[in-house]
């Protein structure tokens, strides 16, 4: 236990030591510390990022720009595992004292230590905790992974690209990958307006080339809300990822549980 001092004499009020009074003066009490955090605000917090798959995962790749263009891509364990890492998370900017980030050309993360007005937490990737709630909050998790496009793809004249399913957007697992190495996001780009024409569209929303996080409830685990202000930092999240699956005889929506984890810590 870290107790408060002033001038080399410990710190009391109303009959009590103060601890880790360092954020906000001579005595903590629950909501008055800047960040909801007990202690001085770290100059940088740890980010430990892994993507596990068990085995190859295959997607949907569609483009209709200059020319229409159907395929599927390939990313196996190895290449996904390339982003699992510890990563270092610097303050966001003087301004925004509780704001963290990471950012390189295929990675981003931004947390927010204590309470959030939820201004970045566009995936809704954090427990939901109320204003007058604690919590490290996950405002952002993307990255980009490598993958490889096959041989075979359909290419043809703009608008033109429903001619090209099922011959080149199924049965995925068993094309020729010997291409030119890609990337694929998360979150991708959802694509079901200029492809719903299609007879072929499925009944869920197209991930295009990439897949995304489920932020729901029941396909995330988040660290638990708390109502007083953080001892420590030390928070882990793990996401179901979500994606169209082109293996089989015609696309689905894949689901690999909880394959992404993070964990924030000081």
């Amino acid at each position: 236990m870290t107790l408060a001092t002033k001038n080399g004499s410990l710190i009391v009020k109303d009959g009590k030591v103060a601890e880790n009074c360092g954020c906000c003066g001579w005595y903590c009490v629950p909501g008055s510390c800047p960040c909801n955090y007990s202690k001085t605000m770290p100059e940088s917090l740890r980010a430990t990022l892994s993507f596990s798959l068990e085995s190859n995962m295959y997607g949907i790749g569609l483009g209709n720009f200059i020319q229409a263009y159907l395929g599927t891509w390939r990313t196996t364990p190895q290449q996904a595992a390339r982003i699992n890492g510890t990563y270092t998370l610097t303050k966001y900017s003087p301004f925004f004292p509780c704001h963290y980030v990471f950012q390189s050309s295929n990675i981003l993360i931004r947390v927010i230590v204590g309470t959030s007005a939820g201004q970045f937490n566009y995936e809704s990737l954090d427990a939901g905790c109320s204003l007058s709630e604690t919590n490290v909050h996950l405002s952002w998790l993307g990255f980009t992974v490598a993958a490889l496009s096959p041989e075979e793809h359909w290419g043809s004249a703009v608008n033109n690209m429903c001619g090209g399913h099922p011959s080149y957007v199924n049965n995925a697992a068993s094309r020729t990958y010997s291409g030119q190495e890609t990337g694929v996001s998360c979150p991708s780009t959802i694509n079901s307006g200029w492809a719903g024409e299609c007879n072929w569209q499925p009944t869920f929303p197209l991930y295009n080339f990439g897949m995304r996080l489920d932020g729901a409830a029941g396909g995330r685990d988040a660290p638990a809300c708390l109502n007083k202000n953080l001892e420590l930092i030390n928070h882990s999240w793990a996401f179901d990822v979500v994606y169209t699956d082109t293996s089989g005889p015609f696309p689905v929506e894949g689901r690999l549980a909880r394959a992404v984890t993070l964990t924030v810590s000081e």
